[in-house]
C-alpha cells in the first residue's frame, strides 16, 4: 500500500470510530430520558352538568384500584381522599409519587362525584384515568340529569 492509501484507511478508521462512539453516547442518553420519572403527577378536574354549565362546591372522591373495587359493590366505601371544585367548577388532585407510584409505575385512579348513598336512590357519576410518573391529566365529569 501507498502512503496515500494508509493515510486514507487511517482517516476512514478514525471516522468511523468517532461516529461510533457518538452513537453509543447518543443511544446511552436516550436510554436515561426513557426512565420513569420520579416526579409527582397532577389531576386537573373539572366538574359540569348535563347542559355543560360549571359545577361550584362539588366533592369529588377520589380511588385507587381496589378501593374503587370496593365502592362499586358497596357505594358507602370511604374514598382515600377528597376534592372540592372551586367556582369555576375546577379541583386540582395532587397524585403523590411517594403515595401512589412506589409499588407501580401506572396507577389506575377512578373520581366519582355522588349524588345519594345507599341500596336505593342514588347516583354515581364516575371517571377513571391511569396516571404515570409526572404527568398531569385533565378529567371533565359531566353529571347528566338524575333519573
Amino acid at each position: 500500500m501507498t502512503e496515500t492509501n494508509e493515510l486514507k484507511t487511517t482517516q476512514m478508521t478514525s471516522k468511523f470510530k468517532f461516529i461510533a462512539v457518538w452513537a453509543m453516547l447518543i443511544a446511552f442518553f436516550s436510554a436515561c430520558e426513557n426512565e420513569d420519572k420520579i416526579a409527582d403527577s397532577k389531576a386537573f378536574i373539572k366538574v359540569v352538568d348535563a347542559s355543560g354549565a360549571v359545577l361550584s362546591g362539588i366533592p369529588v372522591q377520589v380511588f385507587d384500584e381496589k378501593t374503587y373495587e370496593l365502592f362499586e359493590k358497596d357505594n358507602r366505601t370511604e374514598p382515600l381522599s377528597y376534592v372540592r371544585t372551586d367556582k369555576n367548577g375546577a379541583a386540582v388532585y395532587d397524585v403523590q409519587y411517594a403515595s401512589w407510584f412506589t409499588s407501580s409505575r401506572s396507577r389506575q385512579i377512578t373520581f366519582v362525584v355522588q349524588n345519594g348513598v345507599g341500596d336505593t336512590n342514588y347516583e354515581i357519576w364516575a371517571v377513571g384515568r391511569t396516571f404515570n410518573p409526572g404527568k398531569n391529566v385533565e378529567i371533565v365529569i359531566q353529571l347528566k340529569d338524575i333519573e
